[in-house]
């Protein structure tokens, strides 16, 4: 290596990675390794580096190499070439300058695309209301993006917290569902999902898909997942099934009152009385109407317990009381109808929505009017509800959608709505629902309360 005045870094050897090449203020080149030899064909020991570029490049290296060699200063600057970027670096000697050409083409895709990764994870952050949360589950640590400060409406001044904060912000109906996805995280399964409220600042409440998987991150037991935002689509899905499901409902007493009306001239004739003796068609009527005014409060009700807006109004239900009433607003359909309404009360209290108990056994008992053959029953003990009819049964197919919005048979002429309903409902009370159906043979719909719920004979006195 020919005394250029320049003391070499060690790292200057044939066998570097990098093009490395000692330059005169004319571009004459000094010295060159094997991968300057290659990058710019110096193979002519008279070469010069000048020769060797297009003009832009030319240019661009000639202004470089006369501040360093003129000023003694060293640089950095990029340098475009043959389809590669390199990033070069200028070191000022006596009599040349040194310039190690280093290839970034790569690092500089991957940079590229790492950046716009990140700046589509902000996107999606923003415009689609979703936050990335992690837990190590050894430490205890929770972290969180910034996506999660804009779901919870909170100040984004603290990267870290000690411990699962995330349930502070579930709400408190939506709890066990959260301990029981991470408990399937911790005892083996992979990834977990569902649909969870959140109570954030600002008295906020939204519906949000919450995911989870069990990963390594850095070697520690760590659990990971996102949480988005599905406010805007639940809230308008939930009022489209609400108005849907308020139809459902109104249907029926509407069915009602025109089965009055047809009765009232030949009543109002010869003094007969309509198909409920208690009650002459007019008053069956007017109570109907009322029953309808009810209907769509109850509705509001419903529309504000699922988003949290208000909590579940409990009280002490004396069921075979509740049960005589429930009954008796149906013995109008059933009669119509050809069918009987049995009534087995027993002795038993609970705690509970009286207008959300009602709602859900009505329902049931719609359901079981359109498909009985001859007779409902409607009992209970003190831990249970249930409602059995003589129907054509559910077969397996449909029991496993039943609980779903607008899902029915081909032989139902209902919305599909009823059953979806009972079933979110039961949810927010606490109740546990259970079908058993034999085909051509029966239905019961079982209802089951937490035993919380159960007031026992010492509550009550």
């Amino acid at each position: 290596m020919p005394e250029l005045g320049f003391v070499s870094p060690d790292f200057i050897v044939d066998k570097s990675d990098d093009a490395i090449v000692a330059v005169s203020s004319s571009g004459q080149v000094l010295y060159r390794n094997r991968k300057a030899e290659l990058a710019f064909a110096l193979f002519d020991a008279r070469s010069s580096l000048f020769a060797a570029l297009p003009e832009p490049q030319r240019c661009l290296l000639r202004q470089n190499i006369d501040i360093s060699f003129y000023q003694q200063m060293d640089l950095d600057f990029y340098l475009p070439y043959n389809r590669r970027f390199y990033l070069v670096s200028s070191y000022a000697g006596a009599a040349a300058v040194w310039l190690v050409f280093r290839d970034i083409t790569e690092i500089r895709r991957l940079s590229r695309r790492l950046n716009m990764n990140r700046l589509q994870e902000r996107l999606t952050e923003e415009f689609a209301d979703i936050g990335y949360w992690q837990l190590d589950v050894s430490a205890r640590r929770f972290y969180w993006s910034d996506g999660m400060y804009r779901l919870l409406c909170l100040p984004a001044n603290i990267s870290s917290y000690r411990g699962n904060i995330l349930r502070r912000y579930i709400h408190p109906a939506d709890i066990s569902l959260y301990k029981q996805k991470i408990k399937e995280l911790l005892s083996g399964r992979r990834k977990v999902e569902g649909v969870i409220r959140l109570m954030g600042d600002k008295q906020t409440c939204r519906h949000c898909v919450f995911k989870a998987i069990r990963t390594l991150v850095n070697g520690r037991d760590t659990i990971a997942g996102i949480i988005q935002n599905i406010e805007p689509q639940h809230c308008s899905g939930g009022a489209m099934v609400a108005a849907a499901g308020l139809a459902h409902d109104i249907k029926h007493h509407l069915q009602a009152v025109n089965l009055l009306v047809e009765h009232l001239p030949a009543s109002l004739s010869d003094g007969a009385v309509s198909p409920v003796a208690e009650l002459s068609p007019q008053e069956a009527i007017l109570s109907h109407t009322r029953q309808i005014i009810s209907q769509i409060d109850d509705w509001a009700y419903f529309v504000e317990l699922e988003q949290g807006c208000t909590p579940l109004k409990k009280e002490i239900i004396d069921l075979p009381k509740f049960l005589h009433a429930v009954c008796a607003e149906y013995q109008i359909l059933a009669a119509a109808a050809g069918r009987k309404i049995i009534c087995r009360p027993a002795l038993a209290h609970i705690q509970g929505d009286p207008r959300v108990l009602g709602r859900i056994l009505r329902n049931l008992l719609n359901n079981a009017l359109h498909y009985a053959k001859t007779r409902i029953i409607l009992g209970n003990d003190s831990e249970h509800i249930w409602i059995i009819d003589d129907g054509c049964g559910i077969t397996p197919d449909i029991q496993d959608r039943i609980f779903s919005a607008f899902a029915r048979s081909s032989a139902s002429s209902g919305l599909g709505l009823g059953l979806a309903v009972v079933k979110k409902l039961c949810d927010l009370s606490g109740f546990a629902l259970r079908l058993k159906s034999h085909r051509s043979r029966y239905t019961i719909f079982k209802l089951r309360f937490a035993p919380h719920l159960i007031s026992s004979q010492k509550n009550l006195q």
